[in-house]
């Protein structure tokens, strides 16, 4: 069986649960076995290909937004950014804001990753030079410098970016069933990003897909 759980904890009460029900005799002597436990999101990743050496992780990625930091912070675009990491400042300043290049340079990966999971049609839009929410609303002015960062990040990654994989690995779950068993269920999750969602509703076309949300008791079977 495979069982998607939305962290370790809700996993252990789980296991623990069905311990008390699976395998047992007369007392509380039953096993948990033949589960394997994990997130939406490493299933996410190995659906569109980015469970190993992913570039657009952050940890990864925070590399390249360097690299565009250092390359484009006289560009009319960066001003905001420029400003921040003291680019135009001079002594003591400049070099104190300097330092904070790379905590800057991952938080934004980070915001870059989270946007392609939770907000994709944002990059959509960016990708494609619009300067919009997502919601085909105009971005807030002092959020202008955004679009124009994603587009350098995506320009200097040779590999698909994440809205491209996603497309690819949707297409392939529409065509036929995958390497995963029959059966999926999810327990316990109270909200997921919606690429995460788009892929299981794909996967439910071949694979059979349960959602658990609440359980007040466990029955043996």
């Amino acid at each position: 069986e495979l069982v998607l759980v939305p962290a370790r904890g809700v996993e252990r009460w789980l296991s623990q649960r069905l311990s008390r029900v699976l395998g047992r005799s007369h007392g509380d002597d039953g096993v948990c076995a033949g589960i394997d436990f994990r997130s939406p999101r490493s299933l996410a990743a190995e659906l569109t290909g980015a469970d190993l050496d992913d570039p657009w992780a952050p940890d990864a990625l925070v590399w390249v937004v360097l690299d565009v930091l250092d390359t484009c912070l006289d560009a009319p675009w960066a001003t905001t950014l420029a400003r921040h990491l003291g680019h135009h400042d001079g002594g003591d300043e400049r070099e104190l804001r300097q330092g904070r290049r790379y905590a800057v340079a991952r938080r934004l990966a980070g915001l870059l990753a989270s946007y392609a999971a939770q907000r994709p049609q944002l990059l959509r839009d960016w990708g494609e030079g619009a300067v919009t929410d997502g919601l085909d609303r105009p971005l807030d002015p002092d959020l202008a410098w955004q679009p124009p960062l994603w587009r350098e990040v995506a320009a200097r990654v040779a590999e698909p970016d994440p809205l491209q994989r996603h497309a690819t690995a949707l297409e392939r779950l529409a065509a036929g069933p995958v390497d995963l068993p029959a059966r999926l269920s999810l327990f316990g999750h109270t909200r997921m990003p919606s690429t995460e969602v788009e892929l299981l509703c794909a996967l439910a076309h071949h694979h059979e897909l349960h959602l658990i949300h609440h359980i007040h008791h466990i029955h043996a079977c």
